[in-house]
């Protein structure tokens, strides 16, 4: 795959501390030259390229786009790349060799391990969606905790990520994220796990290593879910799952169960024919007493 290093020169220089860090982009004339027709939207891109904090520290070989922020007390790994648009708040830590793709945004204090890949458009660390309702009015709960990406984590485009309203949501090393999946706050995943497009999986969530969960499968929350538990496409999880099982349905059932379902379900117009047929002869009986 070719990245930012490849497609885009080092169009300026900032220096962060000691620290000379080569900004990638396209120039931002050449933008402005694009833009010349509109020239309010001239005015936002002419002189911009990045905003890193000077408190923030880079480590050697990071790369950083035009258009990027990086906040106050930051740690950015060995050979991290940040793509445009990227917004890393306050507090972040990053580990070695992460990738962040346009307009990925991490919240205060998220942590990533060494090596995670956040494709574009994925948020990391908002709050959850936890209210109280009072009086007629959802109040909102404070969520002060915050999310931790392990090593080898991929997430897709996209994602959404809520942080812990106390503690921590957890990613475990090695679990990969399709697109469009949603984590609710203080849920945690562990080792290679693997969840597919549109997977949800609500708050307060445990969900032990190496399981998967196919296409819009969704879990309710305060919920376990043992090692190697496999979850069928469009299942609706709705209480504790144990280890190794594989389950489908709505409510979802053991796989077994799940296609004497099914395959009652094909033949429910024949059975439904049967019955009326019965129900005729039935009457006919007993008209004869």
């Amino acid at each position: 795959m070719v990245g930012l290093l490849d497609i885009a020169p080092a169009v300026e220089t900032v220096t962060v501390g000691d620290l000379d860090v080569p900004v990638y982009g396209v120039s931002v004339h050449g933008i402005a030259d694009l833009l010349g027709r509109f020239p309010e939207l001239r005015e936002l891109v002419l002189g911009k390229s990045v905003d890193v904090d000077p408190t923030a520290k880079l480590g050697p070989d990071v790369a950083v786009a035009q258009f990027a922020t990086v906040g106050a007390g930051v740690e950015v790994g060995e050979g991290s790349v940040l793509y445009p648009g990227v917004y890393v708040a306050p507090g972040c830590r990053l580990g070695r060799g992460c990738v962040l793709h346009p307009n990925v945004v991490l919240y205060e204090g998220t942590i990533l391990g060494d090596r995670v890949t956040i494709h574009a458009g994925s948020v990391v660390g908002e709050d959850g969606f936890g209210y109280a309702t009072h009086a007629g009015v959802h109040e909102k709960i404070p969520h002060s905790g915050h999310v931790e990406l392990g090593d080898d984590v991929e997430i897709g485009a996209c994602c959404t990520i809520d942080r812990a309203s106390l503690g921590t949501t957890v990613i475990g090393a090695g679990t990969k994220l399709s697109n469009l999946v949603a984590i609710g706050h203080g849920t945690k995943i562990g080792r290679g796990c693997l969840l597919v497009a549109q997977v949800g999986i609500a708050g307060s969530t445990t969900i032990g290593d190496y399981c998967s969960f196919a296409g819009q499968a969704g879990v309710v929350g305060h919920i376990t879910i043992g090692d190697g538990v496999r979850v069928g496409a469009q299942a609706g999880v709705t209480g504790d799952i144990e280890p190794g099982l594989e389950v489908l349905g709505s409510p979802a059932i053991p796989l077994a169960d799940a296609r004497r379902v099914v395959l009652a379900t094909t033949r429910l117009p024949q059975l439904r024919d049967q019955v009326k047929k019965l129900n005729r002869e039935l009457k006919v009986l007993r008209d004869r007493l």
